[in-house]
């Protein structure tokens, strides 16, 4: 079996390490297209202190990301090598875990109560309907449409909008999905406690050492390749 993967992101190189752990595939008969000279997609990062260092930005783990962990759990960490990414992340938190003491601050300048939440009667009622209702029911719905104004102006919207990148007029459906996946958080949304991070930066935390791993294996990169067709023989 020979294996091509479009596109050098998380999800190429997630593929390509399974393929070679539980597929029992060569790394040679693995190759990555990607259009640009890095690796990595979204969690892309490049540059040098002295000069001028880009970075997208970070995603925040926490113990419930069991796919990630599970992929890291077996590809060593670049700060160690004699331990998996998974059990860097676990060590650096036991020494580096957050505990927000200004969650939130008032227009001026104080900080504020944000473990309240400021939810009425009313706002949780409607947070209950939302997680409920059927994805079918909520095409087309925003945010907006199932609260009072009311509650875009409470500490869990502005909390929980902050964090997931949410927006009133932004879909219903989609943060529904974001309740059932985060609830769990809400209890620590104020000191965010239960977040967890890596290291370093996520392209040397995760992608960096991911792919030497992989080349290590004999994977095949391709970069500053762009797949413009594809044709498929069956024979």
């Amino acid at each position: 079996m020979k294996a091509h993967l479009i596109g050098g992101g998380i999800s190429s190189l997630a593929a390509a390490a399974y393929l070679i752990k539980d597929g029992n595939v060569l790394g040679p008969n693995i190759t990555i297209y990607e259009t640009s000279d890095l690796l990595g997609g979204a969690l892309d990062a490049r540059g040098a202190a002295d000069n001028t260092y880009f970075m997208r930005g970070g995603r925040m783990f926490e113990e419930k990301y069991q796919c990630t962990r599970d992929l890291l759990s077996f590809i060593p960490s670049i700060q160690d090598p004699t331990r998996s990414i998974t059990e860097d992340i676990e060590a650096f938190y036991a020494t580096a875990s957050w505990n927000n003491l200004a969650r939130l601050i008032g227009a001026d300048g104080q900080i504020l109560d944000a473990a309240q939440l400021g939810l009425s009667a009313r706002d949780k009622l409607d947070l209950a309907k939302l997680s409920i209702e059927p994805e079918i029911a909520l095409q087309s719905v925003r945010i907006s449409d199932c609260f009072q104004p009311s509650y875009f102006k409470t500490a869990f919207w502005l909390m929980f909008a902050t964090i997931f990148a949410f927006r009133p007029y932004d879909s219903a459906m989609e943060m529904r999905r974001y309740l059932h996946r985060f609830f769990h958080l809400v209890p620590t949304m104020a000191t965010m406690a239960a977040v967890q991070r890596t290291r370093f930066n996520q392209y040397d935390a995760i992608v960096l050492p991911l792919q030497r791993w992989l080349r290590s294996l004999g994977v095949e990169f391709q970069v500053n390749t762009k797949v413009t067709d594809l044709n498929l023989d069956p024979a």
